[in-house]
């Protein structure tokens, strides 16, 4: 297994923030604090696979200088590094089914609980005759909202995940576990009929995030740390993953030293805060928060051409928004992992693989109120320019099993269906282009569309289509500037009433910080 060499390694930077970073970026509505002087990487202070992205002062060559690929090797080296005169018990990896499905009926009964007797809400109010009706009269659609819907139910779906995920099942095992959770929960926690929706979400989402949680967690726990170093890294992780930070308490793992496992570190780390500015404009835009200001934060955990990745979400990218003013603070919420791959072409200056990849996005934005679970098929290409700098491809297809989208007409939906968004399945297609050095996107051009026929709503078909162009550019240390401009549009038919076509445009300015 070949990782592909377009750069140099050099060595890694202390990074005080990058806790919080990740504990906000993977919670989405959490965040972290760190003490002075952490460090997300323990140990030896040449690993090779995280690097600073813009050069030092010591540093000779002018540009960017970021993570390049590291040897396989580094990540079991850096298990024992910490500790190396002392053996070290090894990385447990047996599998604990009655404490996983102890959990998960545990998830099932607190909020339940909680509901019943704290919050006192009626669809809580369950019996022997309210879980006859719900197995009598199937799957439904409800009416919750959307947020409730789109982000709620895969947080919860991602506990059920993890509940499995940390008590050494597989990734496609612990997705077994988020789907019996969430039948469990619609067939027998609520008074309400079973919701079709909520399957696919808590399930489908809840492996999404819950993976992605459960690798950034697993960076951030260091089992050969002490002192406050220890501290603050179990208490990210909990943050991060609330279920295995509760494993880690009940097994004794918080304080014990043992190796660390073996997949710890991505062949590569990317992690990037934009402070940025929006201005919106067009008959999209009319009637909302035109200007806005907010944070953008981006993870790129691994690389789809390191190598070959045998486990799911060996790559995975994710980005979240929080923006001011807006209905909502966490606007946006986007994770994309790789789940298969066919290597077309492995070559040091020219790469080409067949990736299949699971997708969980959340845009809660108005006008942009959209949620779907996808998988797409994607053709990546990489071709190296410089010792330093890839152009990079892709064209893909999606295919939607669940999207939901914002209705024009809400005094009309809000009587009939309950929501002032439809469900349908649907698919699209995107493609992009990027100049990539030193893995920080120095341009990118990209476009998408999508189209959803609605299986419950008043809507009859929507299309949905975006193309943005943005650039970056290094200014100093871990500094840079950017720009980007972005087109949107949506049409929208429906059977009862006339056919909307909303267009808008924006454009925003940004500083980075590159972790």
């Amino acid at each position: 297994m070949a990782l592909y060499r377009c750069q140099r390694t050099f060595p890694r930077t202390r990074v005080a923030a990058i806790g919080l970073c990740v504990a906000l970026l993977g919670a989405a509505e959490a965040a972290g604090q760190s003490a002075s002087g952490f460090r997300l990487f323990a140990g030896d202070e040449t690993f090779p696979g995280i690097a600073p992205l813009w050069p030092d002062a010591s540093e000779s060559d002018s540009g960017v200088v970021m993570a390049g690929a590291r040897n396989p090797e580094s990540a079991s080296e850096a298990s024992i590094q910490d500790n190396p005169t002392s053996p070290l018990a090894p990385y447990p990896t047996e599998r604990h089914f009655w404490t996983a499905a102890a959990e998960v009926l545990a998830l099932e009964l607190v909020p339940w609980v909680y509901n019943r007797y704290v919050a006192d809400s009626e669809f809580a109010r369950i019996s022997g005759d309210t879980i006859k009706s719900n197995l009598e009269t199937g799957f439904t659609y409800d009416r919750d909202h959307f947020k409730t819907n789109q982000s709620s139910h895969p947080f919860h779906g991602s506990l059920f995940f993890n509940a499995a995920r940390t008590n050494g099942f597989s990734f496609w095992e612990s997705g077994a576990f988020a789907a019996t959770g969430s039948f469990l929960w619609e067939m027998f926690m609520e008074n309400e009929p079973p919701a079709i929706n909520d399957l696919v979400n808590t399930t489908l989402g809840g492996m999404t995030r819950g993976e992605s949680l459960y690798r950034l967690s697993n960076m951030l726990l260091d089992n050969t740390a002490s002192g406050s170093s220890r501290f603050w890294r179990e208490l990210g992780g909990l943050v991060l993953n609330p279920i295995g930070g509760f494993n880690r308490l009940i097994r004794g793992e918080m304080w014990k030293d043992f190796e660390n496992p073996p997949d710890r570190f991505p062949t590569r780390f990317y992690a990037a805060l934009d402070g940025f500015y929006r201005h919106r404009s067009g008959s999209g835009a009319e009637g909302t928060d035109q200007n806005q200001g907010g944070l953008s934060l981006t993870l790129r955990y691994g690389d789809a051409f390191d190598g070959t990745h045998a486990k799911p979400f060996e790559f995975f990218e994710l980005e979240t928004d929080l923006v001011h003013p807006a209905d909502v603070l966490v606007t946006r919420s986007q994770i994309r992992g790789l789940i298969a791959e066919s290597v077309l072409a492995d070559a040091p200056e020219t790469g080409q693989r067949l990736d299949v990849f699971m997708h969980f996005d959340y845009f809660n934005d108005t006008p942009v109120v959209f949620g779907s679970q996808q998988f797409s098929l994607d053709h990546l290409y990489r071709h190296c320019l410089t010792a330093d700098t890839d152009l990079r491809t892709e064209v893909g297809m999606t295919a939607m099993p669940m999207a939901a989208l914002q209705v024009d007409y809400p005094d009309a939906s809000l009587p009939t269906v309950g929501r002032s968004f439809d469900y349908g399945p649907g698919g699209g297609a995107q493609t992009s282009i990027r100049i990539r050095r030193r893995d920080v996107d120095l341009g990118t051009v990209a476009y998408n569309v999508l189209w959803q026929h609605t299986s419950n709503g008043i809507s009859r078909n929507s299309r949905v289509q975006t193309l943005s162009v943005e650039g970056r550019a290094p200014i100093f240390g871990h500094l840079a500037l950017g720009a980007g401009w972005a087109w949107a549009e949506r049409l929208t038919t429906y059977d009862a009433f006339a056919t909307v076509n909303k267009t808008g445009t924006s454009w925003r300015a940004f500083g980075s910080w590159i972790f």
